[in-house]
């Protein structure tokens, strides 16, 4: 497989893709699957991003790097593919890396898969590798790769699962965290450094004892509010765990990294989204110093109905998110930038719910939400989206379980699980409703993400509704909505 053949196949096909429920402002593929963001960067004055790819059906498969890039974050142009598999240390696919630009050129590091017997999975090889770019379009794979082997794999991991390099350079030299799996099939994190980008130095590994999943696949370290915080996505991570009710999840890590030794300190975990469909993010520090994550909005052993449907295309990404800490905690907020493309206001002040109250004008699409709830203890309000007759995707705030609750089981197209029958529901815990509950929604089409109480909690889920559908509020109770605001979002 090459660059060339995938583009190709591109131009050729992209237009039998079916837009019913493709999103207008998150990233896409312009036809076939999606997965990983990669190489989220910044190159040139542009940002770039990169993303797991497979032009050729809507399901997973040999992996290239798609690739698009914006100058604010919102509006993203689409070029051509930027790997493929076309090599032999990584002929069963290009897996996920990052990137970074150093001098006038964008360096790639990613992950060289190889799966030389579909029979025997302890064939399986991975190893990382360079490519570079002086245009940060056509990269040139490095002469030297691989430029870690399984020969400088630690003893203790697996060479078969070792992937997803993120490098980032620290007063003069390179460093790298890559996801690995233990022996005995813990997860791990294993450190490297290189002054040269081509020699790496086996640093130190961060692990636990308790089971925290088996592989930690896609870390990401950076420094955030003077504090350093590790993101990574354990896969098979047992359910509850830091709140997650998905076995793929993603987690974040306050603490201390030590350059000196590899040591990693933990002070704080969380869960970092409480919703169906977010794994694998990644970050980049923005021109003005902004900590920005973005995350592959969808997950995996779950069924869709785009392939049924014939649509040709499956995954998308998430809408950017600016980072920050307050009370020892990861808060996430939507990239300011959105605010540009916000049109048509419409403004609601002191809404009292007791029965129901429908707003049938807003239908919805691409929109921007916010609600504003006054004292929710001991109560309950259900916000209904896309709403058409008993069709809805039902958003819970319910002050006597204290915790807000996302159900997609009444709701167009079902997405069922392969691991757990009739998985249609997520939670997420507040401590208290006494003082209201702020939710910022953005609605894009096929894609719901909420943003609990400026971005202490979010939880983000895909739908696919059958029919044109509207917003409603729903309480046996007398709630009052203090303030609701309506944007649409137009890119």
């Amino acid at each position: 497989m090459t660059v060339n053949e995938a583009n190709q196949y591109i131009q050729i096909n992209k237009e039998k893709v079916i837009n019913r429920y493709r999103h207008n402002y998150h990233v896409m593929a312009p036809i076939g699957w999606i997965n990983d963001p990669n190489g989220f960067s910044l190159f040139k004055d542009e940002y770039h991003l990169f993303y797991q790819y497979y032009p050729y059906d809507s399901e997973w498969g040999p992996m290239h790097w798609g690739h698009a890039k914006s100058k604010d974050f919102i509006k993203w142009e689409t070029l051509p593919v930027a790997l493929a598999p076309d090599q032999p240390y990584d002929a069963g696919g290009c897996f996920s890396g990052s990137a970074m630009q150093i001098g006038e050129e964008l360096y790639l590091m990613y992950t060289g898969h190889t799966d030389p017997d579909k029979e025997n999975p302890e064939a399986v090889r991975e190893v990382q590798c360079l490519a570079k770019s002086t245009d940060g379009i056509a990269f040139e794979k490095c002469s030297k790769n691989p430029v870690i082997s399984s020969d400088e794999v630690p003893g203790h991991a697996r060479i078969q699962d070792f992937r997803d390099p993120k490098i980032w350079e620290k007063d003069g030299k390179y460093y790298v965290v890559i996801g690995s799996k233990r022996k005995d099939y813990k997860g791990q994190i294993l450190f490297y450094t290189s002054e040269d980008l081509e020699n790496w130095k086996y640093l130190n590994r961060f692990t636990l004892e308790e089971d925290f999943g088996t592989v930690w696949e896609c870390p990401d370290l950076f420094m955030l509010d003077c504090r350093d915080v590790l993101i990574m996505s354990p896969q098979l991570l047992p359910e509850g765990k830091y709140g997650s009710q998905n076995i793929y999840a993603c987690i974040a890590a306050i603490g201390n990294f030590d350059y000196s030794t590899g040591d990693y300190h933990v002070e704080h975990y969380q869960q970092l989204d409480s919703g169906f469909d977010f794994y694998a993010p990644q970050t980049v520090k923005a021109k003005d110093g902004r900590r920005i994550m973005i995350g592959w909005m969808n997950m995996w052993e779950r069924e869709s109905p785009l392939k049924d449907l014939g649509h040709y295309w499956r995954g998308s990404m998430t809408l950017p998110r600016e980072l920050f800490i307050k009370s020892n905690k990861v808060y996430q907020q939507p990239v300011k930038e959105i605010q540009n493309y916000r049109k048509n206001e419409e403004i609601f002040y002191g809404l009292n719910i007791n029965e129901e109250h429908s707003l049938e004008h807003i239908k919805l699409q691409s929109h921007e939400l916010y609600i504003e709830l006054d004292n929710m203890e001991n109560k309950v309000l259900d916000i209904d989206l896309f709403k058409n007759g008993d069709e809805s995707l039902k958003l819970t705030v319910d002050g006597i379980k204290k915790e807000v609750r996302l159900d997609r089981s009444n709701i167009g197209y079902s997405i069922e699980s392969k691991n757990k029958p009739k998985d249609y529901i997520r939670k997420q815990s507040i401590d208290s409703m006494k003082e209201g509950i702020k939710l910022n929604i953005f609605v894009d089409v096929s894609s719901v993400e909420i943003f609990i109480n400026d971005g202490e909690y979010v939880m983000t889920s895909l739908v696919y509704p059958k029919n044109e559908g509207h917003i409603a509020f729903r309480s046996c109770d007398l709630v009052t909505i203090k303030k609701f605001i309506k944007w649409d979002i137009c890119v």
